[in-house]
């Protein structure tokens, strides 16, 4: 669970600061985002940076700071693949909060440590409780 604490710990850090090269390196491409309105297919960097950069644009201009987890849940099935999920708070640049949402994740250990292979983004009272 540390190891697996450690992956949200390093996301939450280089989301915070916007380091998107930071960020893309948690994940295990190709890897699968889901949306409420959109299910796409991230084959490679390129993709990934088509995906993320109207999202860090969008929360620029929206004020954003900062991002904190809670409630994390993890299921592991064995050594190497583990379901997650939690909940996740956006905050302005003047502490107050910009947006909370959910996000379950299907993670995968690689040999550089647990990488996200699957992101579901969905609504912060859907957060799943799992053993």
């Amino acid at each position: 669970m540390i190891e697996i604490r450690a992956l949200f710990d390093e996301i939450a850090a280089a989301f915070s600061v916007l380091d998107i090269a930071r960020y893309k390196r948690t994940y295990q491409l190709p890897a699968l985002i889901i949306t409420p309105n959109n299910c796409i297919a991230i084959r490679d960097e390129a993709e990934l940076d088509v995906f993320i950069a109207p999202l860090v644009e969008g929360l620029r201009a929206r004020g954003y700071a900062r991002s904190t987890y809670r409630d994390l849940s993890v299921h592991k099935f064995d050594d190497s693949r583990a379901f997650t999920s939690m909940h996740w708070t956006r905050y302005k640049q003047d502490g107050s909060v910009l947006e909370e949402l959910g996000a379950t994740y299907i993670i995968v250990r690689t040999k550089d440590g647990w990488r996200l292979a699957t992101l579901m983004a969905h609504d912060a009272g859907t957060v799943c409780k799992l053993t």
